[in-house]
Parts: structure tokens; sequence; C-alpha cells
């Protein structure tokens, strides 16, 4: 609900910057305000819910569209790409130096095939040895987990590559995965859970740029409008300057209705993988909501940062 403390925000100036006018610019420049008070309600709603494969373009404020490949073994139906070792593989070797070299020959691929992002790597746990999406995790320890993400994602990140590290958090099983109630203890999240996830982020290079919100509960709160994980956690006590990308929105009711997009956006969620005009413009009442509208803001600062 907007509690009367938020303002509209400011839309369609004519402040003549473009993105690329903030290559240098920290995420919280002030610059940053006047590049967004030049955007529409309607292109701050595109960008943010039309997600699928690709980061959406804004004229704008003159910024790109770029196209977002499936991984994380490679890129995944894309004609040409080369088929990498699974993620266990990567983790048995124990070897980050190998792993990172692993992961600049992925992002000089991805280049070349002319993508700009990637859904990966993987950063859950083998919490069964039958995972049904084990191959795209490192191993059942979250420490060893940290430095091969960590690797590979230095690899990546020297190519240019935005990665979507997946699924955040707590998908540590494929059959059910929608909407299913994850039941923890605090401890045994932030020890084993959020462990491989949080080593990447701290570390001072920084190299999580991007992380899929997964589509379990966490309790009974969907991961991806869970206000504690995405916001307490993830940014105020990790630092996160990065944005937060839905799994494949069109799957489930609650990635898909207007309140839970409001709840989610506010939660810290900022992107949709999904993919028509027509979801853009499923915010309905909202879009006059002061609170969502900032929140909308907020969104499209991380995605064009």
């Amino acid at each position: 609900e907007d509690d009367g403390s938020a303002k509209m925000p400011t839309y369609g100036a004519n402040n003549g910057l473009s993105l690329i006018d903030m290559m240098y610019e920290d995420y919280d420049s002030e610059e940053w305000e006047k590049l967004l008070d030049q955007m529409t309600l309607k292109e701050q709603a595109e960008i943010i819910l039309l997600g699928s494969r690709q980061l959406a373009g804004v004229s704008s404020v003159t910024a790109p569209g770029a196209k977002v490949g499936d991984g994380p073994a490679g890129l995944r139906e894309v004609a040409g790409s080369f088929a990498y070792p699974g993620q266990i593989l990567m983790a048995c070797t124990w070897n980050t130096e190998l792993i990172e070299l692993l992961g600049e020959a992925f992002g000089m691929e991805m280049q070349y095939l002319g993508y700009a992002a990637l859904y990966g790597p993987g950063a859950n746990i083998h919490r069964n040895a039958f995972g049904g999406r084990n191959f795209e995790y490192f191993s059942e320890d979250g420490v060893l987990s940290g430095y091969m993400l960590d690797a590979e994602l230095k690899g990546l990140s020297k190519m240019g590559i935005i990665t979507y590290t997946k699924h955040f958090a707590l998908n540590d099983q494929e059959r059910n995965r929608y909407g299913i109630c994850v039941w923890a203890n605090e401890q045994s999240i932030r020890e084993i859970y959020l462990k491989a996830f949080e080593y990447s982020i701290v570390d001072e290079e920084c190299n999580t740029v991007g992380l899929m919100s997964s589509y379990n509960r966490i309790g009974t709160t969907w991961a991806g409008r869970h206000y504690g994980l995405l916001t307490e956690v993830l940014r105020n006590e990790w630092g996160f300057e990065g944005l937060v990308e839905t799994d494949a929105a069109h799957k489930n009711s609650y990635a898909g209705r207007g309140d839970a997009r409001a709840e989610a956006i506010l939660a810290g969620n900022d992107l949709w993988l999904a993919g028509t005009e027509e979801e853009s413009l499923l915010w309905g009442d909202y879009t006059e909501n002061a609170t969502v509208a900032q929140g909308l803001r907020e969104s499209a600062h991380r995605i064009l940062y």
C-alpha cells in the first residue's frame, strides 16, 4: 500500500543524457536521477517486464537492447555454441585458475555470437544426489561452490558478460519447484545455502552483477518477493548493487499477477523473465501508486546500471 510518504517520479524530462554518459558514474551518483527523469513510465515498465532472453532497449536514454543466452554449461539452443563441462566436473578440479580460464573462453564465445548476458552460472546446493538440476550446480558444499563460482565469474566478467547467478535461493530440487515451501532455520540458510552466492558478492572485486531469483517459497513467501532475502541480506548486508531477475515468469501465477509484481518490485526483484508488450502493461492501478512507481524507477536504475 502507498503510505503517503513517496512522491510520483518525474517522467519525460529533457536532460540530454544517454546511458553511455553513465559509464564511469557510481551507482548512487546524482547523475542517475537526471537520466531516470528522462524515461517514461511505459519505458520503465517495459525494461522491467520484457526480459525474456533480452535486455530491452530504452530510446529516451539511448540504451541499446541486448541478447541474453540461457546457460550455464554453454549457450543452450544457440547454433555454433560450445558445450562446456557441467559445473559438477568444474568443482571436481578444485582448480580456480582453470575455471577462470574456462569463464574467459565462454565469455569470448558469447561475444562472438552476439550475446551480452547469461542465465548462469548456478550456485545452489546438491542437497540430494538425485537433484534434477545438479548438473547446473557445483557441489554439496557452499564454500567449494563459492570459490568455483567466483572463479568462473571472474573469467566471464573479464569479457564484459553480464551474469545472472541462479537460483537465488534454496532451489535445491527440480520436482515441484514451482512454489514449493522450503523450510530451514536462519543458521543453515546462511552457512550452507547462501554461502556460495555470498562469496562473489562480498569479494572486493564483486564479480556478481546479476542474480536470478527462484520459483520456490522460503517458508510461505516466494523468493522473488522476499524482502528479507533480496533487500535486507542481499543489498543491506552484502552491498549488492546489481539486478535480480525472476526465473521464467510465465510458469507461475504469483510471478505474473499485478499485485505479486508490485510486491516483488518493493522486495527487491527488478526484472521479469517475460516477453510481451501486453505483459508490460499489467501493472494496472499500481502505476498510480507512488510507492510502486518509485520501486519501478529503482529497478530501472539497477537494470541500466
